[in-house]
């Protein structure tokens, strides 16, 4: 048997020694599950990569039986025979464990992996670990990738002697654990043949010193090796001196500790050798890593370093789910983050906080289409009087970073603060007067492009779920509404014309600045123009259809309310407002 092989199968130890302390009460442990956790919120492959790698197990579920897997020695002679005779495995085959549920029952050898068919008594499956391309974990499932694409699908339930899909969830962390060891074992057997440069990497992460890995690395790129992989080796090195370091000057093992005590060691030290930018610049080297083609034990070192930058430096929704997974077993790491997360919130690109939903509690798992903050804890930015309102969906200002509106006024609003600009930017070029009239009020449907009875201030949940009324009522509402955008202002203007600093629609609106010019060279003495809410774009199809699911999973929408909300969803106010104004002749203002 390949000895690399058994090593890695061997660690399936931990299952029975598991069922065993679990049985009667919790337990929790150290291992992999974090890590196989932490690999699916960042990437898809990585959750196997780092299974044996990060962090501390999760608390699991009470196990009430102690049946599962077990080592295959460890069994009763009769037992051992009565396999043997059932699953058709000669004695020349080493059979290395079982799980003592009859008929519903894996079984694991040095060839092959087993399971009965769950759904017809006395069949069973078998396919050889030379097959065997990943093995990965799905609701309830061990999901066996073959190599040629086909899969087969083994009950978790078989591997603990657990039948509910609820229990069995809590222990997602195990069984990612699992899922990595069997691929693991796979890849061992599966093994390509060792080329030279293969030999040379080997070398590089196993060398004593990073001063002699380094050398070694500068030899596998001059031999031909792949620049990316090359990166990584580098970023791997970088890994190693950091770890040498710490052990030489201050006597510390940083896998040795807690999550989060590392993670601000590792900060502090960082930031006293003056390597942060260096640490910044390798974590952008493993962003989009394939970890499955970096498999083995010094890449999975790596692939800590690559999750404790992610906390450090990376305050993006993706790293943010990641410490939410974490917050019950490691409370510190998910609050410092979250206190890292709202300091930073405002610098994250604009989609990734474009839409926000206060709410009095945080949901089990944090959703993908939106932004779900604490309404106690909320980030430095601002709402129009009267906001934030529990669970209802903000939408982020476009050119103010930390402003954010309710989404059913999102775009009168928006085209309010347009309009004030508009107002500040002409008074400065020396106007007299300003007039500004509602000329068009209407409520559509993106998507069918028709009138939609809905009133505009209904909460974010349905939004319109309670509207009712005719269509006049809904228009008189929404006349109410834009009263506040029809204006009448007049000035007597005694100073040079000129354009204001720090405008935000000004430096993004083209008329505007050939306004400005005329005014300021041409001696432009009125002007008119029509602001319309056509060019404020709520959200896109993509969006819409997130938010459905996600609001639907998380509020428990279905049947009617799902559709209205779905509706609310394709809402667009469409308002327009003409904008006339005069200015005083630029020989009657100061030139100077």
């Amino acid at each position: 048997m390949n000895k690399e092989f058994e090593q890695n199968i061997n660690e399936l130890n931990f299952i029975s020694k598991k069922i065993e302390k679990d049985n009667p009460k919790q337990s929790s442990f150290g291992g992999a599950a974090t890590g196989a956790l932490i690999g699916s919120a960042i990437a898809p492959g990585i959750g196997t990569f780092l299974g044996g790698a990060i962090g501390k197990w999760l608390t699991d579920a009470n196990n009430e039986s102690k049946d599962g897997l077990q080592p295959f020695n460890g069994l009763e002679e009769d037992t051992k025979h009565e396999i043997r005779e059932n699953y058709q495995i000669s004695r020349n085959e080493k059979i290395l464990f079982v799980s003592t549920e009859e008929n519903e029952r894996v079984v694991i050898t040095e060839n092959q992996l087993i399971w009965d068919d769950s759904t017809e008594k006395g069949q069973f499956y078998h396919i050889l670990w030379a097959n065997i391309k990943k093995v990965y974990y799905q609701e309830g499932q061990f999901i066996v990738q073959t190599l040629d694409e086909t899969e087969g699908s083994i009950p978790a339930g078989f591997f603990w002697g657990i039948w509910s899909l609820v229990e069995m969830e809590k222990l997602i962390g195990s069984n990612n654990r699992i899922a990595s060891i069997l691929t693991n074992a796979a890849n061992c057997v599966n093994k390509p043949e060792e080329t030279p440069l293969m030999a040379l990497e080997n070398k590089i992460l196993t060398a004593k010193t990073s001063g002699e890995a380094q050398s070694l690395a500068e030899k596998y790129l001059s031999e031909g090796g792949v620049e990316s992989r090359y990166q990584r080796i580098k970023a791997f090195l970088f890994w190693k001196q950091f770890n040498e370091y710490l052990e030489k000057n201050l006597d510390k093992q940083l896998l040795a500790m807690p999550e989060s005590e590392r993670i601000k060691l590792m900060s502090q030290v960082l930031e006293e050798t003056h390597q942060t930018q260096q640490a910044k610049n390798y974590l952008k080297v493993l962003e989009n890593t394939n970890w499955d083609d970096y498999s083995g034990s010094k890449w999975e070192e790596l692939g800590v370093m690559y999750v404790l930058l992610k906390y450090l430096y990376d305050c993006s929704n993706s790293t943010r789910k990641m410490a939410y997974t974490m917050k019950e077993e490691n409370e510190n790491l998910w609050k410092d983050f979250a206190k890292k997360y709202n300091e930073n919130f405002i610098k994250l690109p604009y989609q990734e906080r474009k839409l926000i939903v206060p709410m009095e509690e945080l949901p089990a798992e944090l959703p993908d289409s939106f932004c779900a903050l604490n309404i106690n804890d909320m980030p430095n930015i601002t709402f129009p009087f009267g906001h934030p309102q529990p669970d209802k969906i903000y939408i982020g200002h476009p050119l103010r970073p930390n402003f954010y509106l309710p989404m059913e006024h999102y775009q009168l609003e928006l085209l309010d603060d347009q309009l004030r600009e508009l107002c500040e930017v002409v008074q400065a070029l020396g106007a007299t007067n300003i007039d500004t009239k509602v000329c068009n009020i209407s409520t559509t449907n993106r998507t069918a492009n028709k009138e939609m009875q809905a009133k505009i201030n209904g909460s974010c949940m349905t939004f319109d779920a309670g509207a009712s009324g005719s269509r006049t009522q809904h228009r008189e509402e929404l006349v109410s509404l834009t009263h506040k955008l029809e204006i009448h202002q007049e000035f007597s203007p005694t100073n040079k014309p000129y354009v204001p600093e720090d405008l935000v629609w000004f430096k993004h609106t083209d008329s505007w600045q050939r306004v400005a010019r005329q005014r300021l060279k041409g001696g432009l003495v009125s002007h008119s123009e029509i602001l319309s809410t056509n060019n404020i774009n709520q959200i896109n199809s993509q969006e819409e259809q997130a938010l459905s699911i996600d609001f639907s999973e998380i509020y428990g929408l279905e049947g009617d309310g799902k559709r209205k909300f779905e509706e609310s969803l394709k809402q667009d106010n469409d308002i327009e407002v003409k904008f006339f104004c005069k200015f005083k002749p630029l020989e009657q203002l100061p030139q100077k």
